[in-house]
């Protein structure tokens, strides 16, 4: 399981259960299919750049923003287990 797809596994979850929804309940209101929630939330759904963007359009989030923000922290953890500073 690859640690970006956790991260967006976890990331969908916090939105779930910050709107209260079952997963049942949350794919059908961005219009995802039920398994597809249980899988991305797992972190076994390795999603397309088009799924992607068509899940942020639906949450109201900046994919690119997202993105950047967990790729920048992944970088900054490397460096200091490297013994580097940013």
């Amino acid at each position: 399981m690859s640690e970006k797809l956790q991260q967006l596994g976890a990331f969908i979850k916090m939105q779930r259960t910050n709107e209260k929804l079952t997963q049942k309940e949350f794919a059908e209101k961005y219009g995802v299919k039920y398994f597809h929630i249980v899988r991305m939330e797992l972190g076994e759904k390795n999603l397309s750049v088009t799924q992607l963007e068509l899940l942020a359009e639906k949450l109201q989030m900046n994919l690119v923003l997202y993105l950047e923000k967990t790729t920048n922290s992944n970088a900054i953890r490397l460096n200091k287990s490297e013994g580097h500073q940013q």
